[in-house]
C-alpha cells in the first residue's frame, strides 16, 4: 500500500499567550486523492493551512510533524524546513489570492515564468479556467478577487507540483462560479495531483470525493469517507451542522 502523499501527525498550535487554538490534529491525504477539511469560521481550519506551510505568526508555537510521501519528515516548528519542502513539492491556493501575486507584474508574465515564457501555454491555461486571454495583460490590482483566484488555479495547472492545498477555494465566488471551481479541482485530481481543500462551504464538501474531516473549536470531531459522513454522521456537531 502506498504511503499518504501528506500526513499530519499531532499538530497542536498555541498563540502568543499560550492558549491552544488547534488540538492534536491527525490527518492523511492519500496519493492522488482528496481530503476536505470543513468547519465554521474560527474552527481553526485556516490555521491548519498556515501551519503546514510554515506561515503561522512568529509569536505562535506549534507541535507535531508532517510526513511527505512517507519518508520526508519535518517538524511543524521547523518553518524553514517546511517552506523548503513546499517550494519543490506543493502549491498553496491561499484564502486571499491577491496576497500570493506580485502586484507589479501582469498575470501573463507571472504565469509565463512557470513555463519559460510560453504565452501560448499561458493563454490555454487562462481559457481553461474561464478567463479571457486578455486577462494576461492585467495587473492583479486591476482584477476581481475571483479572477485572481482563477489565475492561481491556472498557475497550479502549469506546475508539476504533486500536491495542491486550497484554502477556501470558493470564497468570493457567486453560486454560478462555485460549480466551475469544483470542476477545476476535479481536473487536478484527474491529473493525478493530491488535493487538500479547507472550506466552510457545504457545496465543496458535497462536491469532492475522498476523505472528509469536520473541524470544531480546533479539533477534528469526525473524519472518514465523505459519502458516509454526509449520509450518516456519527458526531452530534456534524449532525447539527448538516441539519442546519
Amino acid at each position: 500500500m502506498n504511503p499518504p502523499a501528506l500526513a499530519i501527525q499531532g499538530l497542536t498550535i498555541r498563540d502568543g499567550a499560550g492558549a491552544t487554538l488547534v488540538h492534536d490534529v491527525h490527518l492523511a491525504l492519500p496519493p492522488a486523492g482528496a481530503l476536505t477539511v470543513i468547519g465554521e469560521t474560527g474552527s481553526g481550519k485556516s490555521l491548519l493551512a498556515q501551519a503546514i506551510f510554515g506561515l503561522l505568526p512568529m509569536s505562535f508555537t506549534v507541535g507535531g510533524r508532517l510526513l511527505a510521501r512517507g519518508h520526508e519528515e519535518v517538524a511543524f516548528a521547523d518553518r524553514g524546513g517546511l517552506q523548503a519542502l513546499w517550494r519543490r513539492w506543493s502549491m498553496l491556493l491561499p484564502q486571499e489570492p491577491s496576497a500570493a501575486l506580485d502586484p507589479t507584474m501582469r498575470f501573463g508574465r507571472q504565469l509565463g515564468e512557470i513555463v519559460g515564457g510560453n504565452q501560448a501555454v499561458v493563454s490555454r491555461a487562462l481559457t481553461e479556467v474561464d478567463l479571457a486571454r486578455q486577462t494576461g495583460r492585467l495587473y492583479p490590482f486591476e482584477a476581481s478577487g475571483g479572477m485572481a483566484q482563477r489565475s492561481l488555479v491556472a498557475a497550479a495547472m502549469l506546475t508539476d507540483a504533486p500536491v495542491l492545498v486550497a484554502d477556501e477555494p470558493t470564497k468570493g465566488l457567486d453560486s454560478a462560479r462555485v460549480g466551475h471551481a469544483l470542476g477545476l479541482l476535479h481536473g487536478m485530481l484527474d491529473r493525478g495531483r493530491g488535493l487538500m481543500v479547507i472550506t466552510h462551504d457545504y457545496a465543496v464538501a458535497q462536491g469532492l470525493p475522498g476523505t472528509l474531516a469536520v473541524m470544531k473549536d480546533g479539533r477534528i470531531v469526525e473524519q472518514g469517507d465523505r459519502a458516509v459522513i454526509l449520509m450518516a454522521p456519527s458526531d452530534p456537531y456534524t449532525r447539527a451542522w448538516l441539519d442546519a
